[in-house]
């Protein structure tokens, strides 16, 4: 049964597995209102990465529960929807109201889910056979998997306030990767290691691998051989000291990884040939005052002088340290991560993988979330019962597309991750920039819709320059 909770409450879930060092099997119940867990431990479970077996633990990523919207520290809204319901006036809004206003009219409502899908999750320690190490980590699996298939790594590094052993603090400032963009992630495995120093690979001498990062090596090696891995399609991300720790092995390992995503870390620009080749995604904040943008632009300056044509530097401001919060929800930047592959995209081209998009009888794509400004989920009445539309204030650029195609008067379809949501004909053009969809909605497919399409309107506030040496396909 899917599970509709935020990520909040699967990282709570993750917390009560994860203290002990055993790593016992549990069962987790989840009050979907009020968010109360409770847990039961089974019994204890291996610690080998070779030995261990996906628990039962599983959870819903990126879903959402009914908690009141909070901002985050960078501005940019938390994806917990509110639902919230609209001011109250004297007279109510009715169906007739929202018929007569908007040029939409509903002719087929489709069942679809509007949350992010259900992963299994192993918690374990990695006893690392050649240093010793003891390496606490979090294994996302992909959604149905099989070893038939073969499934991309992503691997997430966390930065230095995340240190520890109790396997649950190094998910903390990835929220938002699986907020937003939990239903691509779900598409592979997602590895995330716990170090309880800084990340490095070697630690008495060069080549040693006697460091966390050399384990993390060591682990993913294990994984690979493990589990039914695309060895063409291994990623790695990281935020602050995971930056770090992404530039090295972007430098020293690159061979091993088809793309990187190095968030607020620094790299060593002597080593830019090593790098050239590589599609990289840099995401910096002018205002950093922790780490310096100037640490991203330096590496960016440096790969391009050595006659790299595969890097982009994402550059955003207002978010101080937290850039992290704009990579990690950044639905451009993850679908052209998982896009990139060392076998057969040497142009490192990719197709955007939209949230919502409104397609024509031919299925192709009139508007996207790209051309919505902002939107909110509003109830009205049929009789006494209750319902819920999306209103969704297109850009002028948007309003256009929809004009064009409205005049054909054709069918159309809305859909949500790939996913008919509704079919309408139209009795003319936009009203007000206005897009409205009235019906085969509910409470929290609504607000859960609002809220995932809201940050990335909010997102653009922080947005600086983006290059496009990365074409869409």
């Amino acid at each position: 049964m899917k599970q509709l909770i935020s990520f909040c409450t699967a990282l709570a879930i993750l917390f009560t597995c994860a203290g002990c060092a055993n790593d016992a099997t549990q069962t987790t119940a989840i009050d979907p209102v009020s968010d109360a867990i409770t847990t039961t431990t089974e019994s204890d479970a291996t610690s080998s990465a070779t030995e261990s077996q996906p628990t039962n633990e599983s959870t819903t990523l990126g879903t959402h529960s009914t908690k009141k919207p909070s901002s985050s520290s960078s501005g940019i809204v938390s994806t917990t929807p509110s639902k919230t319901k609209q001011p109250t006036s004297t007279s109510k809004t009715t169906v007739a109201d929202i018929d007569s206003s908007q040029p939409e009219k509903v002719t087929n409502v489709y069942s679809f889910d509007h949350t992010f899908p259900e992963v299994k999750i192993t918690a374990d320690i990695y006893k690392d056979p050649k240093n010793g190490n003891s390496l606490p980590y979090r294994l996302y699996f992909p959604k149905n998997y099989t070893p038939s298939r073969k499934y991309p790594v992503l691997l997430a590094l966390h930065g230095a306030g995340e240190m520890g052993t109790d396997n649950k603090l190094q998910l903390h400032h990835m929220k938002n990767l699986f907020d937003c963009n939990g239903d691509l992630l779900t598409q592979g495995f997602v590895l995330c290691p716990q170090t309880n120093e800084w990340w490095g690979v070697d630690r008495n001498k060069t080549g040693d691998q006697k460091g966390m990062l050399g384990s993390v090596l060591h682990l993913l090696d294990e994984i690979k051989k493990t589990y039914s891995c695309d060895n063409n399609r291994i990623y790695v991300t990281g935020l602050s000291m995971g930056g770090y720790a992404t530039w090295e092995l972007l430098q020293d390992y690159g061979h091993l990884f088809a793309a990187g995503i190095p968030v607020c870390g620094k790299g060593d620009p002597a080593k830019a040939s090593q790098l050239k080749n590589i599609p990289i995604k840099i995401y910096h904040s002018a205002d950093d005052k922790t780490i310096p943008f100037w640490t991203s632009q330096e590496m960016y300056d440096a790969i391009t002088a050595a006659g790299g044509k595969k890097v982009e530097f994402i550059q955003l401001d207002g978010m101080d340290h937290a850039s992290w919060d704009y990579a990690y929800s950044d639905r451009e930047g993850i679908s052209w991560l998982y896009a990139q592959n060392k076998a057969n995209n040497a142009s490192g081209g990719y197709t955007y993988t939209p949230y919502f998009k409104v397609c024509d009888a031919k299925g192709n794509a009139i508007i996207t979330e790209e051309d919505i400004d902002n939107l909110y989920c509003s109830i009205f009445y049929e009789g006494d019962k209750e319902q819920y539309s999306l209103r969704m204030m297109l850009t002028d650029a948007g309003r256009k597309k929809l004009d064009k195609a409205y005049a054909a008067k054709s069918t159309y379809t809305a859909y949500w991750l790939g996913q008919k949501m509704v079919t309408y004909t139209v009795r003319g053009l936009t009203q007000d920039n206005v897009f409205c969809i009235e019906k085969g909605l509910t409470q929290d497919s609504g607000f859960t819709i609002q809220d995932i399409l809201t940050v990335q309107c909010a997102m653009r506030r922080y947005f600086v320059k983006r290059n496009t040496c990365f074409k869409r396909k």
